[in-house]
């Protein structure tokens, strides 16, 4: 009598591990666990200028957008008597589209100004305005641009705008304007400089 109350608590417990060591080997069949919802994955952004400090005000504020100069006020400063048209080019496309024409004129005894006339280029991040001694401009990226020289960020995307060129660059060794993308180091537009 006493041997079959202790078989069955024997077999009731091998049972008992049995089954929960059965449905632990086989319970990620079934179980899973859920994942609130993380959105799609997103590329994060990178701002290509330094962003501006936050202010102070609560209210919005709104900054002045420096405006290239007007064709007008081109006119009016180069067409003086002590200005002299010495170089120009008409912009073509390189790896991007691009037009207008690039003119250099001496003002006065010793300064440059560049100027990009009916100038209009496509968007990209940094883009710069460089001369360059290459005459032809090829559509290639990654490589550095030969004895490039650079006048500054460009001002607009189109319109007309001008370019300080310093009075100790020799102008003469310089046979291309070029807008370029600085990270990329890609052409976007050209220029050749040729005598009027």
């Amino acid at each position: 009598m006493l041997k079959q109350p202790l078989i069955r608590i024997g077999v009731l417990g091998f049972m008992l591990l049995g089954s929960a060591l059965a449905f632990y080997i086989i319970s990620p069949l079934f179980v899973r666990a859920t994942i609130g919802y993380e959105g799609w994955p997103t590329l994060g952004y990178m701002p290509t200028r330094t962003p501006r400090p936050a202010t102070a005000t609560s209210e919005p504020t709104q900054t002045e957008t420096p405006q290239p100069l007007t064709s007008e006020f081109d006119v009016t400063l180069l067409e003086g008597d002590a200005s002299v048209r010495l170089t120009e080019g008409e912009f073509y496309p390189v790896a991007h589209e691009g037009s207008g024409t690039a003119i250099v004129y001496q003002i006065d005894e010793n300064d440059l100004v560049l100027i990009l006339d009916e100038f209009e280029v496509e968007d990209g991040p940094d883009l710069h305005v460089y001369l360059t001694s290459e005459e032809t401009i090829e559509n290639t990226s990654g490589d550095d641009l030969a004895d490039g020289f650079d006048l500054g960020e460009l001002k607009g995307l189109d319109g007309d705008q001008s370019y300080d060129i310093p009075s100790t660059l020799d102008l003469s060794e310089y046979n291309s304007v070029v807008i370029w993308c600085v990270p990329y180091q890609v052409p976007f537009a050209a220029a050749p400089l040729q005598a009027p």
